[in-house]
């Protein structure tokens, strides 16, 4: 043991207190292992950032909590895979522009679908225009990284959305997978 260091003999390990998971961040997969960067709120509405660890079967492994203020310091690096780069892309050209810019790439995508379709032109080009969309979408990550709990809310909705409908067979008419 470290000196002057004790054990935590009591807290979020030992269940004293109760997590619900306000939000999903992100999800890796390395090694088999999953990573889970989420949002999530004690029983007496303290808000942490929390990256779980899930072992090849899934079981919960271990966690580490941070405060939300130097979550974003800590976990900069695991909201892009350049981060540098997309980062500074945002500097560089600025926050309109790269708006502007990620809305080019969606109409791109857009189109290289409809061609694909039409035998017009091949996957690869379809998979060209989503990694250009897939590059623009986390530096939205980074314009709006002040909301990224909102994002992991909203994407965490949609995904249950998606998993209710998958578990539906796909029947888009049941009542409770249409709200939202």
């Amino acid at each position: 043991m470290v000196e002057g260091i004790e054990k935590q003999k009591t807290g979020f390990k030992f269940g004293k207190h109760r997590l619900t998971v306000t939000g999903v961040i992100k999800n890796w997969v390395f090694h088999g292992r999953t990573y889970r960067l989420l949002t999530v709120r004690t029983h007496d509405n303290l808000n942490y950032v929390s990256l779980r660890l899930y072992n090849q079967t899934g079981r919960f492994i271990k966690q580490l909590l941070v405060e939300p203020e130097i979550a974003q310091f800590i976990f900069q690096g695991f909201y892009t895979e350049w981060p540098d780069t997309l980062n500074k892309a945002v500097e560089v050209f600025g926050k309109e522009k790269q708006i502007d810019m990620a809305e080019e790439e969606c109409a791109e995508l857009i189109v290289s679908i409809k061609h694909l379709k039409r035998n017009r032109c091949g996957e690869e080009a379809v998979i060209e225009e989503c990694v250009d969309v897939e590059l623009m979408i986390e530096q939205m990550q980074n314009i709006f990284k002040d909301k990224l709990g909102l994002w992991g809310n909203i994407k965490a909705e949609k995904m249950e959305r998606l998993a209710k409908l998958v578990e539906a067979g796909g029947d888009i008419r049941l009542k409770e997978v249409n709200d939202g």
